[in-house]
């Protein structure tokens, strides 16, 4: 375990930003301050800056400097290469900075129980142009964090921190852009905005190995390429007209027209379930080898399962159905009522004592 303590002045290993440290949060993680962002940080992370202290004795000897540091990779400053370049006299410069776009990653940290408590949001920028923005999160419509820096071409950066809770409670992420290139190509436009709304569902996927912040993540793009007023020569779409055949054309003209008799399809029969349908999502009644399963993919699978029984209710048209859940800690219960409430089709739903389930199962009813 590295010594920090509070006060102390640390840089950030994959950023290289400068922060101080203003709390700890567990035994694993502290709260570090970068500018005016607070967000917490695993100290395994973290480098700490020590101050030099004032020799007093100053001795003779001559001493030799300290061995070489490894190297670190550093992402280039995509102006600041092209400046060089042009500074070489080279005008043309070929495409070697591919525009990748721009994507939010919401970074994920876990409970001890492999639930999510909360996401790092870091704003990636991919796309080869240094970008000022302007970033402010709503959560229930009431604005609860702004920040505004500028980002550089092929550069990573933390934003703040969202709680997992926060998602049930319509979170916004608001972004307006702006280009920092002067002059700017005049197909670019100078600026846009952005608005993510990230939704509690995207958590029934595994999160995505992302280089950039040099972990997992569930990856949101904003932007594939960067806005332009006229699209790429190979996006635009072209109506070319059909070559005319002309035999084809004189048998037209030739022969008269004989309707052809098509056969009406076949009215297509909508079957209904009779009984009540009925989803255990025990995972034993869904997989026969989960014990070597962590909880978080556990309850990945038990959604998943519920979720496409729910899909095919609706689409039958059922009128009600009930999903048994169990007790346990209530965690399964709450992630089915939290999928509920996003269906239109669902009229209203109930977990109360049965006679059978107990207070195990909820009761739903669809409406059309």
């Amino acid at each position: 375990m590295k010594h920090i303590s509070v006060g102390d002045k640390v840089k950030l290993i994959f950023t290289d930003e400068i922060g101080i440290v203003q709390r700890w949060q567990d035994a694993e993680t502290v709260l570090v301050k970068v500018d005016k962002v607070e967000f917490p940080v695993f100290v395994e992370f973290l480098e700490k800056i020590d101050t030099p202290k004032p020799n007093k004795d100053v001795q003779k000897e001559v001493l030799l400097p300290p061995p070489p540091k490894a190297a670190i990779v550093v992402q280039p400053n995509t102006a600041k290469v092209i400046e060089k370049i042009r500074a070489m006299g080279i005008q043309s410069l070929p495409d070697e900075f591919p525009d990748k776009g721009i994507t939010v990653a919401l970074q994920p940290f876990y409970h001890q129980d492999l639930t999510v408590a909360y996401f790092l949001v870091h704003l990636i920028n991919d796309s080869g142009k240094p970008l000022q923005f302007d970033y402010t999160l709503y959560i229930n419509e009431e604005e609860k964090f702004n920040f505004s820096k500028p980002i550089g071409g092929r550069d990573a950066m933390i934003l703040n921190s969202i709680d997992a809770d926060q998602l049930n409670d319509k979170p916004e992420l608001v972004f307006k852009f702006t280009h920092l290139s002067q002059p700017l190509d005049k197909r670019y436009i100078a600026q846009f905005e952005h608005t993510l709304m990230p939704k509690a569902r995207m958590l029934r996927h595994d999160p995505i190995e992302t280089p950039k912040i040099n972990g997992r993540a569930y990856l949101h793009v904003i932007e594939h390429t960067l806005p332009q007023t006229t699209p790429p020569a190979h996006q635009a779409k072209t109506h070319a007209p059909k070559p005319i055949d002309p035999i084809h054309l004189q048998q037209q003209l030739v022969s008269p027209k004989i309707p052809e008799y098509t056969p009406k399809p076949d009215a297509q029969r909508l079957e209904i379930n009779a009984h009540i349908r009925e989803i255990d999502l025990h995972i034993e009644a869904l997989l026969t080898a989960y014990k070597h399963l962590p909880k978080n993919e556990i309850l990945r699978v038990q959604l998943k399962h519920f979720e496409r029984s729910l899909d095919e209710a609706i689409k039958r048209r059922e009128l009600s159905m009930i999903v048994i859940h169990g007790l346990g800690k209530g965690k399964l219960r709450e992630e089915v009522m939290r999928l509920l409430r996003e269906y239109k089709e669902v009229a209203h739903f109930k977990n109360e004592y049965h006679p059978r389930y107990g207070f195990g199962a909820t009761e739903i009813v669809f409406e059309y």
